[in-house]
Parts: C-alpha cells; structure tokens; sequence
C-alpha cells in the first residue's frame, strides 16, 4: 500500500486487506462502505479507473469504533469463508513489517543491493505482503533483505547423472566447474528430508566447504545479488511469499537460457525496442527433478544496470507521507516526468501488440534507469516461469521448447507458455502493468496532489495505443484475485480498465452554443510558462471565455483563481495577490501582477469562503484532491446520470464549477451555462433539454418555483444555505425530483440528500469522507479523510439513517445564560405562521443572560402577533426578545445572510 510508512504495521495490514477483499468482490458494496457476513464496514475510499479500492482513513463499524482484525475474521467466516490462511498471511506480514523498522530517508541516493535492502514495504496490493512462511524471526533477521546481512550461497557437489542443465555453468568464476547453488536456509531444510539424506548417503550430493561469493538478498528473497555487482542467483526457496512457496516450478528451470536467449533477439531485431535491456538467464540447473521437485534448482541471471530503479519503487513514500519521486518531479515537472515514464514503458507493451509475447510485467520484474530521476530506459526480468507467448503472431519462431521440456509439446494452451488467445496475453499485461503498477503509480500521484488520476490516465492511453486484436480497450478485463486466493477462490474478478476512453467529454454550452475550450481560438495563457509555478487569477465577465480559461489551466496543471466578474478590479487585485496569483487575465488582456507564484505540482483551484461568519478565507485545494471529489459525488449520485446539467450558479464559485461543470463533464454531458438569471428566460431554456437538472442559488430557485407551478421542474440541486421552509416546500412541490447537496470551502461537497423531507436534511456523506456531529443532540461537524480534520464550523446530528441533519453555524448559536439556543429552531416557528414570508434570528447582548435572541422578518404580520405566535411555540430562552420587521431580509447570491453584519446594522439603527 503506497503511503503506508504513516501507519503502523497492523493497521497497514487491515487496510491493504479491506481493499483487496472490497476490489475483488469479497465485500459487498453498501452505504459508506461495505458488508460481508454480519459486518458493515464504514471507510471513506475512492474508486480508482482500474476499479482498485484506496482507503482514505481507518475502516470502522457501525458504532464509529475502529474495526479490528478480529471482528473481519468473525465475518468472513459467517459468510462461509475460511479465513485462517488470510488472517495469518496479515498478522505475519504486519509483524515482518515491524520487524523491518522505519523506512530509510535517504532511498533515492541508494543502488543495487542497498537499495533492494530499503525497500521494506513489501507487495502492495496482497494481504499477505510480508508473509515469509516458514521464516522465524532469526531467519527473517539473517536472510531478509532488509537486514542488508551478507549471504554466502552454499555449493553442492552432484553427480551429474541427477542434473539437468541449461546454458552456462551457475558456478562459473564463483565455486568449482559443475557446483550447484542452494540457499543456505533451503540447504538445512533439505538436509531434514530423506530423499536427500539418501542422496548424500551414496555420494550423489556432497557440500564440500566452498568460499563462494558474498551475496544479499534482493525484494524477491530466493534472488540473491552479488555484493560486488555481479550476476544475481535466482535460488529455489521453500518459504511462503504471498500467493506461493518460492521453489522453482521444474519446469521453467531447464528452458530459461532458451527463452531468455530469444527475447533478446526478438528486442534486437525491432528498432522501437531499442530502449528495453533483458537481463539474460542464461544459466540454469536443477538436480533430482522426479525426486526433488523445483526444491533444488538455480538460475544465474545477468544483473541489472548500475542505479536501476525497480519500478514498484516509485509508487513509495517516504515516512514523512512524500512521495519517494518528489524530487524527481520537481526537477523535471509531473506532467513531463510521468509522460516521459509512460514512453519508457512502451516495449513492454510493444512486445506484446506486434510480437506476441507478453511479460509479466510487475513492479519487481521491471525496473528503469534514470539520469537523475528523467527516465532513460526499461529493464525486464525473470521471464522462464511467466512470459506467455501467442504462435500466431510471433514475429520471430519461439524456440523449441518441448525438445528441452517433452510435456510442453502436447500440453493444452494456457498450462505453459503458450496460449491459444490473443486477450490472454493482453489480460497478463494489463493484470500487472495496468491494475497494478500504474495504478499505484497513478494513486500515488494523485493522492500526492501532483497529478490528478484522470490526467494520469489519458497520458497512460497516448502512450500506449489501442491494439483492436488484442481488445486492449475492453471496458472490462480479468484480475487475478489475490485476496480471495487465500480464502480458497481461485478464479479472476473483473476489473474496469482504465484504458478504455472514459465517457467524458471537455465541452460545454453558453445558452445554446456549443463551446469547444481547447478549440484554436482560445488564448493560451500559459505561452510556455511552467505550469507548476503560474497561478493566474480570472476576473473577466464573458462567462465562456473565463470557463474555458479555468478548463484549460486545468488540463495544463496550473493554478487559477476565478474571481466573481462583479468584483472591483480593485479588490480583485487584492484577492489575487493574497492568493498568490503572479498574473491576471481580465476583459482587458494579461496583466503581470509583481510577484511570484509558489510551486504547486499539477496545480491548484483558489477560491474563497463566503464571509457570512467573518472574513473570507483565501481557499486552495489541488486539482487532484477535486477530482477526488468529482469520483466520490459521481459515486454516491448515479441518479443524475442520464440528466442534463444547466448551470444558473456562478462558475466562480465551487458548486457551479466543480458540482456543476466539471461532475458534468465527467458523466458525459455538455454542461448547459447559462450567463443570465432571467427565470421566465431560464424556464424556457430547461424546456429545451432532456431532463434538466438546474444548479441555482436558492434564491433563484425559489423563484422558478413559483413561476414553474407544481411539478413544472424536472430536477433541482440546491446549495449553499438550507432553504427557508416556505422555500423549501415551494420548491419541492415545482419538482419531480429535489436534492440538497452541502459542504464547506475547505473540502467541497460533502453530501447530497435525495428527494428530502425538510430543509435541514443534508443527506448522507459522499463515499470519499466521514464525517462527525452531535448523535442525540447537535455537535460540531468535522470532516475527516486522507489523514487530515477539517472543522467545518457548522452544528449538525447524524441520525439513524446516517444522514447529516443541519443545526446551524457554531458562530451563530445563541448562548442563553450557558444555555444553547439555535436559529433554526426559531426561525422554523416564525416561519410557521401563514404571512411571515423570511426570518432570520441572531444574537443580541444581554448583561445578564450573556446573549438573547432577536429576529429579523419579511412578511405582513404585526409584530405583536408574531411575538404571541412565538411564545406559544418556543421556550422562554429561545422566544426573541427583538422583533424586526423589514421589506425584505439582505440575502446574498447564495442564500446566505451575514448574522453578525445584519445584528450591527438593526443594533445601530434606531428603536
């Protein structure tokens, strides 16, 4: 689990399990999580492209308790399971783990066999990342690589009779001519056993003392690499490493030096391979095959080039929660280092889509070089057990391989190397390049905020074009269940392939006309700049050239800060130099700012808070954590999939932008903009769409409603305050079908109710966050994901459906005498009686209560008869002890009325 140096052992081991169980089908999708057996588990997550599950905080159960390991063993077996292999394989690698001790900070600097050492995470997808059966904890300590010991191979003298060779001599230059290599933890193991006692009993198996070379072991364990940078022994090694016990399979001893000989002719006879370097195998032996098995078998190994980085490396972190790379990409940009990388990894595509062969190309078997972190070229290895072959599309013959293995000859397709479909190499390939690697790379990235996943992706589809044969753009392709593996399923779930063009699109309409923002027309702000360090702010009133502006920068990955079009130019500058903009686009032209942009990777939105409770906050949030969002609110929102999004909020701000343009985009549609807030006008327009969905201020909705009728709205999206009841039931009465949406500056949208029942139900939390508030009582509403807390600063109950349900801002509760009284409550009350058109209750000084409640309305009641309506229904805290009545009450844009600002107006205005 890249990120994983942040947390303990254990608690990495219950996550990358939850993940794995939910990816592969083990657990069932349901609200904030997920259930098998009797077991709900609630974990904020994202959804990747290839469908991989990303944790984004602790699971826990249905009481908020954290979920413990137990607890998910209990419901395994419940739902028929028989857990004990995968609760083991966590419960050692988590101790393994800890074992290995904080991570080192200085990785980058580190090669060959030092490097292998530091990489201590282990797999990062499987349960059982650590296993090492069979290993005690001594043995872990003398023969793991991250001890960094030195292993000195044990040479054992054979009677030729029993071995069965291929290539060069494994002893060569390291031990007498004919010597065969065994791992000295497999060789006292093999010593317990009779067949071998039988072997050195008549002298057909002898260890002489030998002073062979000194060795480490790499990532692999049963690999060791020579301390002096020679070749590497693959080694057989009876010890349990995720899914398999690491002898060698016998049958894919004898054959290496042959397959790995022909790949390297087929690389050298293709000049578009001439960045891939194959490490030959070009000795092997294996000694008593129909009496040992692969238990005793070596294959020698060229070594990898000097600072060659195995590619499961880059997906890593440091124990800061860095990326590993993160020098790597600020020297070379995101966008440039991680295309740069996508080339880099073409061959092994290539090999696959003109030559027919397939590597199995996972984070240890590929690794690269680099000349300081800029990707340089593709090294593959170990191919003797894995590579996979289609006869029919071979550009050069494969060898003879049943003349080395006679089994091979009449085997059916699919036993060994060769196969008899061309998917089946495309699903090894995308198995472990695409639902693996990439996309812990892409995870990485993202998570990170250098790159938003969705970027990552369209970079990954440039680099490695669609083969229709192959049908490497299937909406679906098969994984192999990992996770379900150690519960006794051994059959592949499918995956959702990342490679397959998504449904969105980059357009969208103003009014009725179609707008392409990347057509040839539109300015380019950026004119060559560094994209990590421009952060241009947009005060501009043309609605479609600032959106296409925004949309643009985004794509580019630089920053942007929309600025409402009623700004003063003034104050605009002002905004944009608190947030750090360094350039300024306005109906006017380009304008340089004084100052410098500060480095953000991939780019970030600024916008700002509302101001309604103090002054507004200048908010930055990465393209990537939006995108985060986008994924979440598509998830918990499918019912909007097939509506038409029309935007009547300002694209400035993030509920139109980012709910509305971009979750738009996203699905598919050409989201509708409308530059105008005419109601008789935007009726009309919706009628013109196949089921509107309209994104407005609840003012402006509150007037289509009552211009609509009952019924006369096909979908409404409020946002931004909850909605006056009178409001709320007239807008609910003109729909078909209501939703609410709500969320904060600092984190976006938060949660959508559906078809709600009162103003206050914000329904429930989006997938990617968990959030806190009172249970029987209001209490704060705090946000919590990817390791961080946001306090919102708003009151709020979780009830029993999981649904927030809104009680107020903390700033605006009233403090009777010690005693909380909440707007809503008297507001609801004034609202109540028929005439009282808006109310708004805010707090007052009192000398002995401390404050008391006062209330401004609009409607044409007496304020008498109100006063006596409210003494009737609240307490004697909570009945105001002001009554103001106006025409009509300052709400903003959005809804939104400043308490604070409107108590110090009425308090200065005479009685």
């Amino acid at each position: 689990m890249p990120g994983c140096c942040q947390m303990s052992p254990e608690t990495r081991a219950l996550r990358q399990t939850i993940e794995a169980l939910a990816f592969e089908g083990i657990l069932r999708p349901a609200q904030g999580g997920w259930t098998v057996g009797d077991l709900a588990i609630r974990a904020p997550h994202r959804l990747q492209a290839s469908g991989r599950v990303r944790l984004l905080d602790d699971p826990r159960d249905t009481t908020g308790g954290l979920l413990k390991p137990d607890d998910l063993e209990r419901a395994l077996a419940k739902a028929g399971h028989d857990p004990a292999a995968l609760m083991t394989a966590m419960r050692r690698s988590a101790h393994f783990l800890r074992a290995a001790g904080p991570v080192r900070d200085n990785r980058l600097s580190l090669k060959g066999p030092a490097l292998e050492a530091s990489l201590i995470e282990g797999h990062p997808y499987h349960p059982g990342f650590k296993t090492r059966a069979g290993f005690s904890d001594a043995d872990n300590a003398a023969f793991g690589p991250e001890g960094g010991r030195t292993i000195v191979p044990v040479w054992l003298s054979v009677d030729p009779a029993i071995v069965t060779r291929a290539g060069t001599d494994p002893a060569q230059g390291w031990a007498p001519p004919g010597a065969i290599p065994v791992h000295p933890w497999q060789w006292r193991c093999l010593q317990r056993d009779p067949a071998v006692q039988a072997l050195m009993a008549r002298g057909a198996l002898r260890a002489p003392p030998v002073d062979g070379p000194r060795m480490q072991a790499t990532a692999s364990l049963r690999t060791l690499a020579a301390c002096d940078g020679g070749d590497h022994l693959k080694l057989s090694l009876g010890v349990g490493v995720t899914s398999s016990v690491r002898d060698l399979v016998p049958w894919s001893v004898a054959v290496a030096p042959a397959i790995s000989d022909w790949l390297g002719r087929v690389v050298a006879s293709d000049q578009h391979l001439a960045g891939l370097t194959i490490l030959p195998e070009h000795g092997a032996a294996i000694v008593a095959r129909d009496l040992l098995g692969g238990r005793l078998a070596a294959i020698r190994r060229s070594p990898p080039p000097p600072g060659a980085m195995p590619l499961s490396a880059l997906s890593l972190t440091q124990s800061d929660g860095r990326a590993l790379i993160a020098p790597w990409l600020a020297a070379h940009g995101t966008h440039a280092w991680t295309a740069r990388l996508l080339t880099i990894l073409q061959p092994a595509w290539r090999l696959m889509t003109h030559h027919g062969i397939a590597l199995e190309a996972h984070g240890q078997n590929l690794l690269i070089t680099h000349d300081g972190g800029w990707p340089t070229g593709l090294v593959a290895r170990d191919f003797s057990e894995s590579l996979e072959y289609l006869p029919d599309r071979l550009s050069l013959p494969a060898p003879d391989l049943a003349a080395i293995e006679p089994a091979m000859a009449e085997a059916p397709d699919g036993t060994y190397h060769r196969m008899g479909r061309a998917t089946d190499l495309r699903d090894l390939v995308a198995d472990c390049l695409v639902t693996h690697v990439l996309s812990d790379l892409a995870d990485l990235l993202h998570r990170t905020g250098h790159l938003p996943e969705a970027i990552f992706w369209r970079l990954a589809r440039a680099a490695l074009p669609h083969a229709p044969s192959l049908r490497t753009d299937a909406a679906m392709v098969p994984a192999e269940s990992l996770a379900a593996g150690l519960l006794g399923r051994t059959e592949t779930h499918p995956a959702p392939n990342p490679l397959k063009e998504p449904a969105m699109t980059r357009l969208f309409h103003l009014n009725d006309t179609l707008i392409d923002p990347f057509g040839p027309d539109a300015p380019d702000l950026l004119a060559g700049r560094d994209p990590d360090r421009t952060r241009i702010a947009l005060l501009m009133t043309d609605r479609a050239a600032c959106l296409t502006q925004i949309l643009r920068l985004r794509d580019a990955g630089a920053s942007c800060h929309p600025i409402h079009p009623e700004t003063p130019p003034d104050q605009a500058r002002d905004l944009a130099r608190r947030a750090g903009c360094d350039l300024m686009m306005t109906d006017a032209g380009l304008q340089g700012l004084g100052q410098h942009a500060p480095h953000a990777p991939s780019g970030v939105l600024i916008q700002t808070s509302s101001g309604t409770t103090g002054a507004p906050k200048i908010i930055a949030r990465s393209w990537a954590a939006i995108q985060t969002e986008i994924d979440a609110y598509l998830q918990a929102f499918p019912q909007a999939a097939g509506m038409t999004p029309v935007i009547a909020a300002p694209i400035t701000h993030s509920y139109g932008l980012i709910a509305g343009v971009l979750v738009g985009q996203a699905r598919g549609h050409a989201p509708v903009v409308l530059d105008h807030a005419n109601p008789r006008a935007i009726l009309r327009q919706l009628a013109q769409f196949r089921d509107p969905l309209i994104y407005a201020a609840p003012p402006l909705l509150h007037v289509l409603a009552r211009l609509a009728g009952a019924q006369g709205l096909h979908a409404v999206m409020s946002s931004g305050t909850v909605l006056p009841q009178r409001w709320f039931d007239a807008i609910r009465g003109a729909s078909r079908q209501l939703f609410q949406q709500y969320g904060c500056s600092e984190a976006g949208c938060l949660a959508i109710a559906q078809n709600p029942d009162r103003p206050e139900d914000m329904g429930l939390p989006l997938p990617h966050v968990r959030l806190q508030a009172g249970r029987d009582a209001p209490g704060p509403v705090s946000v919590h994901a990817a390791g961080a807390t946001v306090q919102t600063g708003d009151l709020g109950v979780i009830d029993a459906r999981g649904h927030l349900i809104f009680a107020g801002r903390q700033a605006e509760v009233i403090d009777v005498a010690g005693l909380n009284v909440y707007p809503a409550h008297i507001e609801t009350a004034a609202l109540s009686l028929p005439g009282i058109t808006d109310a708004v209750a805010f707090a007052v000084p009192d000398p002995v209560a401390h404050q008391r409640p006062a209330l401004a309305y609009a409607g044409d009641i007496a304020e008498a008869r109100l006063d006596a309506h409210l003494a009737a229904l609240l307490s004697p805290r909570q009945r105001p002890v002001r009554l103001v009545r106006l025409p009509s009450l300052p709400r903003g844009a959005n809804g939104k009325i400043a308490r604070r600002a409107l108590a110090e107006t009425l308090l200065e205005a005479p009685t």
